[in-house]
């Protein structure tokens, strides 16, 4: 299949592609274009380039993972540029090139918690909207709280652990709400297996492994396998308001073979290990003074 990614300078779209190449042609839609990645066709993320492609190749599907997080920086403009604008500008385009299916990555946080949730269900709603209308596959996935070693900084559970890892100390709400959190390669896998999948029409699909866990208890496991000095400062931070707690019912994604492959427990166990691997491995590279040079072999 050919499959157009949009938001692949971001960690899921990263990841989403990486699942996609070994198997179907990829064309990947980049804000900053890096010159060269093999195997993969790359594009700007402007309408034209957009246009331009999708006139010129087949496309079987869309994978949208533009997405725009509520920060204290962060203007309103620019949330709803990229999540609704943007996004929409591509599923019209789309539906004017003949592309048929289209799946979004939506949040399984309520639409009422903040700006980033309530404009990705803005968008959900003309994909409903366009799926009728023009006959379309639109899915539409309510993502959980998803988690991998290599994510970027500032990023919650695998920053966390990167603190305890450095003896760090955390300050945290009280930690009583839950969450459903699913390790990054059971999400790409879900993905792979919808775009294979015989479903048609609209569709919120929700995405996690199923099971709602407080915080605070995946910190307290997390801090245990890190065998950290750091301390856990619980309720230094106030919970938002109307901190809601979050499951996915995965009924659907269990009828077209998804199980995930890591419990909540398997995959923290899995980052910890990965990221203190790393942190002993960085510090096991040697540091060289101006005075001695490093000796190439």
């Amino acid at each position: 299949m050919r499959i157009m990614v949009l938001g692949a300078n971001g960690y899921l779209g990263k990841k989403i592609i990486s699942f996609l190449t070994e198997l179907h042609c990829v064309t990947a839609v980049y804000r900053k274009v890096p010159e060269r990645i093999e195997n993969i066709k790359v594009i700007g993320a402007d309408l034209n380039s957009i246009q331009k492609t999708l006139q010129e190749e087949s496309f079987d599907w869309i994978i949208n993972c533009v997405a725009v997080y509520e920060h204290a920086d962060t203007r309103i403009n620019e949330i709803t540029e990229a999540n609704i604008i943007f996004s929409l500008r591509v599923l019209n385009c789309a539906v004017e090139c003949g592309v048929k299916k289209f799946l979004t990555i939506d949040t399984g946080l309520p639409k009422e918690l903040n700006l980033y949730s309530f404009t990705k269900k803005q968008f959900a709603e003309f994909g409903r909207f366009y799926a009728k209308k023009y006959e379309i596959t639109f899915l539409n996935i309510l993502l959980e709280m998803f988690y991998g070693e290599d994510e970027p900084e500032g990023r919650f559970l695998s920053g966390s652990c990167r603190k305890m890892v450095r003896g760090e100390d955390l300050n945290l709400t009280a930690g009583t709400q839950k969450r459903d959190v699913i390790y990054i390669d059971d999400v790409c896998k879900a993905i792979l297996l919808l775009v294979h999948s015989s479903l048609s029409g609209f569709w919120n699909i929700p995405l996690g492994c199923g099971q709602a866990i407080e915080i605070r208890k995946i910190i307290e496991y997390m801090h245990m396998l890190t065998q950290t000095a750091s301390i856990l400062h619980f309720g230094n931070i106030p919970l938002r308001e109307k901190e809601p707690d979050c499951v996915a019912d995965i009924t659907l994604l269990r009828s077209i073979g998804f199980e995930p492959h890591y419990t909540w427990r398997e995959g923290i166990e899995h980052l910890c290990k990965k990221i203190m691997e790393d942190n002993n491995n960085s510090m096991l590279i040697p540091v060289h003074s101006a005075e001695e040079p490093s000796v190439l072999h």
